[in-house]
């Protein structure tokens, strides 16, 4: 997994108009399938339902994507809060009241952060080492 600022996500998404929202589930998606070796996960499908959808997909995508990151951060020993139903709540939240999904982007994208952190302290034997910041 790479990590990524979610403040920075979210801007990105707001000033794309979403555009970069579907790009980021694309690649966080395909991050996922690498890092557990899931092969169900196909970020485009993921992608092509989101759009045809208009979104809808994506709430339940970043739903799942969320349940699998939290699954494997406790394989891998780290205390973790299931938050897939928070995340899939601001998703849902978005079609009553707006832009609430972004709060569950930066959610997601920070679990997603805990999982790059597990794997670069893996490999390199270290805690909780830093890692370099990517869009």
């Amino acid at each position: 997994m790479t990590q990524r600022n979610p403040v920075v996500v979210v801007i990105l998404s707001a000033l794309t108009l979403s555009i970069y929202a579907f790009y980021w589930l694309f690649v966080t998606t395909e991050e996922l399938k690498k890092s557990t070796g899931d092969e169900r996960l196909d970020p485009m499908v993921d992608l092509l339902l989101s759009v045809v959808t208009f979104g809808l997909w994506g709430v339940y995508a970043a739903w799942r994507n969320a349940g699998i990151v939290h699954g494997e951060l406790r394989e891998r020993g780290v205390e973790h809060e299931d938050r897939s139903l928070l995340i899939a709540g601001f998703g849902a939240a978005t079609y009553f009241v707006g832009f609430s999904w972004l709060v569950g982007m930066a959610l997601l994208q920070e679990d997603f952060n805990a999982l790059a952190r597990t794997e670069t302290a893996s490999a390199l034997g270290a805690g909780d080492a830093p890692l370099p910041v990517t869009y």
